[in-house]
């Protein structure tokens, strides 16, 4: 009987310990999971923001270079230059957790495809081994 008051008492002490230890491991884990996220939703915002203006600005040199008349561009070209930014205007700016900011982004990326294509520039953006944006 005294035997089993001793073994009795650690074992509740070890599994009092052990609860403790995954309640604090949880509590520990949500707040490093959301300073992590946090991190990675702000690099992965800079790097669309970064893409959406390389675009912006390639559309703004190819109007200037045909309103200027030092580029003629090419009517396929001229065809999708309004339709690139009427996409990047309804970007979802102010809700990062709109759906549609991936369906959008890649309609963007397919725009410009068919945009540099048409001024027969597309190799300065895409190496085609690797498919990869370059800029």
């Amino acid at each position: 009987m005294l035997g089993d008051d001793i073994f009795g008492g650690v074992e509740k002490c070890e599994e009092v310990s052990k609860e403790k230890g995954e309640e604090d491991g949880y509590n520990d884990g949500l707040v490093l999971g959301l300073d992590e996220g946090r991190q990675l939703g702000h690099q992965k915002g800079f790097e669309i923001g970064q893409e959406l203006g390389f675009y912006i600005g390639c559309i703004k040199l190819w109007k200037h270079l045909s309103n200027t008349g030092v580029q003629t561009l090419p009517e396929r070209a001229s065809k999708h230059i309004p339709m690139i930014e009427t996409l990047i205007t309804s970007f979802p700016l102010d809700d990062p957790q709109d759906e549609e900011i991936l369906t959008i982004l890649e309609k963007v990326r397919g725009k410009f495809k068919v945009i540099a294509q048409a001024m027969g520039c597309i190799n300065a953006y895409y190496n085609r081994e690797s498919a990869s944006f370059a800029f």
